[in-house]
């Protein structure tokens, strides 16, 4: 039997979240002694990074991508609509994956949804894309033997789309390490994190800016003293609730991790039905952090809740004495997916 091939719309070096996450699991499948092929498909890719299993589609193009994999019987596919077409209309994508499977009998496809259709008001594209989105990822769960997805927003889309897909939530892991064993909160400098990309660190300085009171407390509570921003250059508040912020730029992650495990609180502003494909959250759950999420909006999966395995500020401000037990929570949450659950769970349906 062939080994398996995982196809991605990106790759280190080039930067974003679902290449990320396919190169960490390709390195666990090497770690473990089960080589995985890679295929990139992306126009912008950097291919002159080719090397032995990271190989490049020439063009999005379905019946390239037919032949590009034709050697393989188990494939994993990375799916995210806007990673393989401009509006996510990435219909090439089924259409050579459908030629793929049809061309040999016994063929296996196993999808990790990271995003299933995009939607929005009538003045974006999305609005419009819509309707055409939904039809391509119907017919990938259709096409799919088994499939994953990454969080409770798009594990009830797909639940509508295509009820009899073997499909399981999947929480994102950490692309930036896993520390063996955190250190206690008392172990650790006063510092909150507010850690990724420009709009999602501006959502957590407003929401911050809004509830200064409250986050004053908190930190009050919480032994904070300053903030450390990490990630790319732009325009961050001096202060915040009386502490400094201390902008450091996008940081490797070696660098990264280290300032992650002598931290105290991970800030996060993300939607409850879309929290669990977060890798700012993934990796501040990793470094036993106490996770703090601005966001207002609700629709986590069962398992994940409010004063258990995460804080909001309402909350923080209720049982500030439960920190170390709600960093502890969220975890042990985290171990049940991170990258090794996550390997063994994706090896075993590309069987």
């Amino acid at each position: 039997m062939s080994i398996p091939l995982q196809v991605t719309p990106a790759f280190p070096p080039d930067i974003g979240g679902v290449g990320d996450y396919a190169a960490v699991l390709s390195a666990k499948f090497d770690e473990a002694g089960d080589a995985m092929a890679t295929l990139v498909s992306c126009p912008g890719a950097r291919e002159a990074h080719r090397t032995n299993h990271v190989t490049f589609l020439p063009q999005p193009d379905a019946e390239a991508l037919a032949r590009a994999i034709e050697r393989y019987d188990r494939v994993l596919l990375h799916f995210s609509g806007y990673g393989y077409a401009r509006r996510g209309l990435c219909r090439w994508l089924v259409d050579g994956l459908s030629r793929w499977k049809a061309r040999s009998h016994g063929r296996r496809l196993v999808t990790m949804f990271h995003e299933v259709y995009a939607t929005g008001p009538i003045w974006r594209s999305s609005f419009w894309t819509s309707s055409a989105q939904k039809r391509i990822a119907r017919d990938l769960a259709i096409l799919s033997d088994a499939g994953f997805v990454s969080s409770q927003g798009g594990r009830d889309q797909l639940t509508q789309l295509a009820p009899d897909l073997p499909l399981e939530l999947l929480p994102v892991f950490s692309n930036v390490g896993e520390p063996k064993a955190p250190k206690t909160l008392s172990k650790r400098s006063g510092q909150a994190v507010v850690f990724g990309g420009p709009t999602r660190r501006d959502r957590v300085y407003k929401a911050l800016g809004r509830a200064v009171g409250a986050v004053a407390d908190c930190f009050g509570q919480a032994g904070v003293t300053e903030i450390i921003d990490i990630g790319p250059e732009m325009d961050v508040p001096k202060q915040v609730a009386g502490c400094p912020v201390t902008a450091l730029g996008p940081r490797p992650a070696e660098e990264v991790t280290a300032k992650l495990s002598d931290a105290r609180i991970g800030l996060v502003d993300y939607p409850g039905h879309v929290f669990t494909k977060s890798g700012i959250a993934a990796a501040y759950f990793a470094h036993r952090l106490v996770v703090l999420n601005t966001s207002p909006v609700s629709g986590f999966p069962f398992d994940l809740k409010d004063g258990e395995q995460f804080l909001r500020l309402e909350s923080f401000v209720r049982c500030p004495e439960k920190t170390q037990a709600i960093a502890d929570g969220g975890y042990a949450w985290y171990l049940q997916h991170d990258v090794n659950a996550t390997f063994e769970k994706i090896r075993a349906r590309l069987k």
